[in-house]
């Protein structure tokens, strides 16, 4: 017996096709684009960087830790396997775990619904990086100080606005 097929066994919810949305390819490509910005920005910035530059940050957006510069580097890192994480985790949502029952009937919908929350959400994450990657290089050039008040706010604000949105939408497919 394959391997998918034993997977398949663990698993007794529906497998369904699932075609991308116009909205999942929009989400797709403004995260793929926002990843490469952060890359692009810190590439274009390197050079002009000093050894030593402001690292990480307190919620109020203030510089609390110094660092080398090459830890940027290593934060594009952590970006890029984030990116890779959710592509991946994106594509099998027959394997996420639903607080309610997966039917045939329902199946469909909640997948979509689940894969979209997850494109979201990497839009989320690397636009929030891209952001990040961008003011850390900005502080350390002296053009502006910290993140600033709004930057951790937001980002939490957003995030819960996702989740809520992807709970409504979801809860609503039950019901219809």
């Amino acid at each position: 017996m394959s391997f998918i097929k034993k997977l398949a066994k663990l698993n007794p919810a529906p497998i369904v096709p699932l075609p991308y949305s116009r909205m999942d390819v929009t989400a797709e490509v403004i995260a793929l684009l926002s990843l490469l910005l952060s890359f692009l920005t810190l590439y274009l910035n390197w050079s002009s960087l000093p050894a030593i530059i402001p690292i990480h940050f307190n919620f109020a957006g203030e510089t609390v830790r110094m660092g080398s510069k090459s830890e940027l580097l290593e934060l594009q890192f952590i970006i890029a396997m984030i990116y890779l994480l959710i592509t991946v985790v994106s594509r099998f949502p027959r394997w996420y775990r639903y607080p309610w029952k997966i039917t045939a009937e329902n199946a469909s919908r909640q997948y979509s619904i689940a894969r979209s929350f997850f494109l979201w959400l990497k839009v989320l994450c690397m636009g929030a990086m891209s952001l990040c990657t961008w003011r850390i290089i900005q502080v350390a050039l002296c053009r502006t100080e910290g993140l600033g008040t709004i930057f951790g706010p937001t980002v939490l604000m957003l995030l819960f606005a996702l989740i809520a949105a992807y709970l409504l939408k979801a809860i609503r497919a039950i019901k219809n």
